[in-house]
């Protein structure tokens, strides 16, 4: 589950929920939902979380939790419960698809498109624009 390997990741850093959460400007509830698997990240936070944890994304996405049910049956079951939104579920599913070089490349491009728009609006906050 991506929760589990995110979970494990920090533990592995030896992060509290809480000092994972302040680094990445979030409350703990946040942290403790995504790493329970009731909540998924948005695609920036889970690109900030990979920065931060210092992995790849085929660490997360190819983890091997204990016995449990695989990605993809989370996802439905998380969709079906009113746990994430449709667009985000949409995103997973179609990354427990790919191989992990694809993986790699989608989260490249989103990376550089994530650090365009934060450069641009850091640039608009500069100018006095909101």
């Amino acid at each position: 589950m991506l929760g589990d390997a995110i979970k494990d990741l920090r533990s592995a850093k030896g992060w509290t929920q809480g000092a994972f959460a302040k680094k990445l400007e979030v409350s703990i509830g946040y942290i403790s939902e995504i790493e329970t698997g009731r909540r998924m990240p948005s695609l920036t936070m889970l690109l900030s979380m990979i920065d931060l944890l210092e992995c790849t994304p085929n660490e997360i996405f190819d983890y091997k939790g204990k016995g449990e049910q695989n990605d993809k049956d989370k996802v439905e079951y998380y969709v079906g419960h009113g746990g994430t939104d449709e667009t985000i579920a949409s995103t997973v599913r179609m990354m427990l698809t790919m191989t992990p070089e694809e993986r790699f490349k989608v989260f490249t491009y989103a990376k550089d498109q994530k650090c365009l728009s934060d450069y641009f609006r850091s640039c608009g906050k500069r100018r006095g624009e909101q």
